[in-house]
């Protein structure tokens, strides 16, 4: 077989969080919640899920920008990207969770010390705030449901602050976004690749707004491609021919 291009792989890598993620269903607002087992690479379920949600809410620790694992786009898996940002959380606060046991760099395994630091910081967010979350933001609607990049968005709702707002849509991150009249407007950007958008356009992004720590409920936005988009059976090929190029154990395309 013939060298593969460098342009190719770029392609591959980039697309790769978006094939080993998980299809997205509404969600509520993370409550006080209370890790109570360890969890490692390849872990699934509701825990996983919560540990992104959590590790989403500090900046040093956000799992994905985009995509499977973003603010708003937790999995249930356990995979690289957590894996990632659980050794980041633990070199953060490596006095508390690396020094005691002897190490220096984080191992992405949640442990005790992990777990009591992160179950910590929770219950200290969650003082501070001292709000119920019956308060949080609710979202009611959001006009036009579907455009292409740089579309101007409005959502409307309640629970917003004036001037204080963080919009998040699994894609990207509006910060200090004010409200008026419970209407908050941006506009749709990415940080997706422009060589990888023909891959897996149209997509639903997961719009959310956090006031403070506390996430409202999901409206979705269907962002379209400006040309042509590929097939879903040719999409299905090029993740094939993906798994084939990077020589990644069977168990990998069981996912």
């Amino acid at each position: 077989m013939g060298k593969t291009p460098i342009r190719v792989i770029s392609i591959i890598f980039l697309l790769l969080p978006f094939f080993f993620g998980e299809a997205q269903t509404a969600q509520p607002p993370l409550v006080p919640y209370t890790f109570t087992r360890n969890m490692r690479f390849g872990d699934r379920g509701i825990e996983v899920k919560n540990l992104q949600r959590s590790l989403n809410l500090f900046p040093t620790s956000v799992v994905a920008v985009f995509g499977p694992g973003s603010p708003g786009n937790e999995t249930e898996f356990f995979g690289n990207l957590t894996f990632q940002a659980v050794i980041r959380f633990q070199e953060l606060h490596r006095n508390d969770i690396l020094l005691p046991i002897g190490l220096t760099a984080g191992t992405g395994f949640f442990g005790p010390l992990t777990r009591e630091k992160l179950n910590a910081l929770l219950t200290a967010e969650n003082k501070m705030n001292n709000k119920n979350i019956s308060g949080a933001p609710r979202l009611v609607s959001i006009y036009p449901t579907s455009g292409v990049e740089g579309t101007k968005v409005t959502i409307t709702g309640t629970g917003f602050s004036k001037t204080n707002n963080t919009v998040l849509s699994g894609t990207a991150t509006y910060k200090n976004i004010p409200s008026s009249n419970g209407s908050i407007e941006v506009i749709v950007t990415s940080s997706i690749p422009e060589g990888a958008k023909k891959y897996y356009l149209p997509i639903d992004l997961k719009f959310l707004v956090r006031v403070g720590d506390i996430l409202s409920n999901e409206l979705t936005f269907t962002l379209v491609g400006e040309g042509d988009t590929l097939s879903d059976e040719v999409k299905n090929q090029y993740k094939n021919k993906t798994l084939e190029l990077l020589n990644l154990p069977d168990g990998f395309r069981n996912f």
